[in-house]
């Protein structure tokens, strides 16, 4: 008489698994939006990219590049980059935030546009909503937030061993005009190094400290911090489709 109820308690317990694993499986596809790539040449070392995120023909797109490094002349020379990168790969028309503060003017839309900006630079955030709007009105499909945050070239002391280098680091955001919404993410760093330059090989004599005294005083300079901040650029725009 048992055996009747155990196989309809073991029927329940199999039943609410299939509904469990059911209820998964939207999480589970929806997660697959985002990919995660080590950094390597070529690619970012972050990116998400949405499922809905498919740039057909020409877009306006606008860029407001926030520069947080230090060196002034550092944003005009990766804005450079950046616009050429963008262009090769996805025919997009890059319009610079004075230009879109310009047409934004000229539509009644300064204090929204002037919000949009101010809300990014103090919480890294869009009012979907208000973007909605201003994109709208200045015929934008999409609107690029992004931000360099390291540009900076060394060379090595003479009397330590070690590399010269140069470094540059930055992160994109794409939000959709039409839905407001992050469509695509990438950040990524580049570190290009020289040649080691070992003091103990340009003669002299390397003191307790470590530190050479006399011989030669040659080191290798930096690579061309552009390098960088083009593979940079190039890869933070890999994984648009």
């Amino acid at each position: 008489m048992r055996r009747p109820v155990c196989l309809m308690v073991l029927a329940v317990l199999l039943g609410g698994i299939v509904l469990l694993l059911a209820a998964d499986a939207p999480a589970q596809s929806k997660s697959k939006e985002k990919a995660k790539k080590k950094g390597s040449k070529g690619h970012p070392t972050y990116v998400f990219v949405d499922s809905t995120f498919a740039p057909q023909g020409t877009n306006r797109i606008a860029v407001n590049l926030t520069n947080t490094t230090g060196d002034a002349d550092a944003y005009h020379e990766f804005y450079t980059l950046l616009e050429n990168a963008i262009r090769d790969k996805a025919g997009f028309i890059l319009i610079p935030r004075e230009d879109v503060a310009v047409e934004a003017e000229k539509k009644g839309l300064k204090n929204e546009q002037q919000a949009l900006a101010r809300r990014w630079k103090e919480e890294r955030k869009v009012d979907p909503e208000m973007l909605r709007r201003v994109s709208s009105e200045l015929g934008l499909s999409y609107y690029l937030e992004g931000e360099l945050t390291e540009w900076n070239s060394q060379q090595v002391d003479w009397n330590v061993e070690g590399y010269s280098h140069s470094e540059v680091k930055a992160e994109i955001r794409i939000f959709s005009g039409t839905t407001g919404q992050l469509v695509y993410e990438a950040h990524d760093r580049v570190e290009l190094k020289s040649q080691l330059h070992d003091p103990r090989a340009q003669g002299g004599m390397v003191d307790d400290l470590g530190i050479q005294r006399g011989g030669s005083q040659v080191v290798p300079p930096a690579p061309p911090i552009k390098d960088a901040a083009e593979e940079v650029a190039k890869n933070l725009v890999s994984a648009i489709p």
